[in-house]
């Protein structure tokens, strides 16, 4: 590991730091999992405003849950870039805007854009709204594991994985109201949206390796069946045909809670709470944001009220 820090402000910068770490991970009978580099800098400008740059740089290793439980298998190497800038902390409105890109030598990639702002409203009075969005491709994504003897590659287990296409919007809303030194109420709303895709469904070929059999290619066969697959991997040879479920998705909640809390007597206080939580699957596998945020209102949900009180003896 090695680093500077600027710590004496000049005529451009406030301060700033840089940070370059090697790492190397490794399973206890000395296989390489995972190393690579991790780099990092930040600046603070005379204006309060400060931005942050980090890039992980990962090579080739051995994974071992890659297959949740089963053989090791090679993880590609990887690079990832993250640029975050912060506005003036001082002011009544404050802002951070960030994002992110991830890639892999698999043609994976993963990309991130969000905001994180918070409103002063008044000296009593806080809101704070933070959306984000992030889309990306993942080359082997675990889908399950199917018993078979003749796999004696992998241990008598086929791997099963494929394409993914994933897209996800949430956002954060919270809100703190101090009405006087004994009452104040916070709110918290947080929506969720997340969507997948699977495709070019596969089988590890061999343990210890990044390779695989793609089903419906060289003599295999792959049919949709309602909800799932069915799968034969030989066609007309020794091998059984077998299925499982159609991994797609669409997963959608809304999450919020209401906190009234007022304190009674010195130490001692009240807790009003509200918490609603609902949660919609309808349309895996298709994101149509106008759609899933009308299925998701309209989705049926719990309400769970709770009261909460607490005494201090002797106050």
């Amino acid at each position: 590991m090695s680093g500077y820090q600027w710590i004496q402000p000049n005529r451009y910068f406030r301060s700033g730091s840089f940070l370059a770490i090697y790492f190397r991970n490794s399973d206890f009978g000395g296989t390489k999992n995972q190393d690579g580099l991790y780099l990092s800098g930040e600046i603070e400008f005379l204006n309060y405003w400060e931005v942050q740059v980090s890039s992980f740089l990962s090579r080739e290793g051995m994974s071992n849950t890659f297959t949740r439980g089963g053989p090791q298998a090679i993880t590609p190497a990887s690079s990832s870039l993250d640029v975050n800038v912060e506005s003036d902390s001082r002011k009544p409105v404050v802002f951070s805007v960030y994002s992110g890109y991830q890639w892999d030598d698999a043609d994976g990639w993963d990309g991130n854009v969000g905001l994180e702002m918070e409103w002063k409203v008044k000296s009593n009075l806080t809101l704070s709204f933070e959306p984000s969005y992030q889309k990306g491709k993942i080359d082997a994504q675990w889908v399950g594991k199917v018993a078979d003897p003749t796999m004696v590659a992998t241990y008598g287990n086929r791997y099963l994985f494929a394409s993914l296409d994933r897209q996800i919007v949430s956002g954060t809303v919270k809100m703190n109201w101090t009405f006087s030194p004994v009452l104040s109420l916070q709110l918290y709303l947080q929506p969720y949206i997340a969507v997948g895709g699977y495709e070019g469904f596969k089988e590890l070929r061999q343990a210890k390796s990044y390779d695989f059999n793609v089903f419906g290619q060289n003599g295999s066969t792959l049919a949709e069946e309602g909800d799932s697959y069915r799968v034969d991997p030989d066609g007309a040879g020794p091998h059984s045909a077998f299925t499982f479920r159609n991994p797609d998705f669409n997963m959608k909640s809304l999450r919020g809670t209401v906190v009234l809390r007022w304190e009674y007597r010195p130490g001692s206080s009240l807790y009003f709470v509200w918490t609603q939580d609902r949660a919609d699957y309808s349309n895996p596998g298709q994101m149509r944001l106008g759609r899933d945020l009308g299925d998701l209102f309209t989705a049926e949900g719990s309400n769970i009220f709770l009261v909460k009180a607490t005494y201090r003896w002797g106050a």
